[in-house]
């Protein structure tokens, strides 16, 4: 559906009420090839777009449903480790705050 969408010109970019991209909920919902798709056709920009509900990114919900293969996908694609959302959590310590401790140790000795 997606991939009929984008070649019906339905910007990738879009956001919801909520602020929102499909990037955020093919993270949310774990959809790697979703995911996949978007990286590799949309906008570099929205990469490191941030919602309107928390501030966050969508490698901050990727890392908060502890998703270390879309967190992958989305530092490979240049996702930004150092964004802090509204509560003042970097994707690391958004890991870390769920008990996701190796993907918190992945994330902070990621090197660019």
């Amino acid at each position: 559906m997606l991939r009929f969408l984008h070649e019906q010109n339905f910007s990738l970019l879009a956001i919801d009420s909520n602020g929102q991209t499909a990037l955020h909920y093919g993270c949310k919902y774990n959809k790697k090839d979703i995911v996949r798709y978007l990286i590799s056709y949309a906008p570099s920009s929205l990469i490191n777009m941030v919602d309107n509900l928390k501030g966050q990114t969508a490698l901050h919900i990727a890392a908060h449903n502890k998703l270390r293969e879309i967190c992958a996908m989305l530092v490979a694609a240049g996702a930004s480790l150092s964004i802090k959302d509204r509560q003042g959590n970097t994707p690391m310590m958004v890991a870390f705050n769920v008990d996701a401790h190796d993907l918190a140790s992945y994330l902070e000795n990621i090197v660019r």
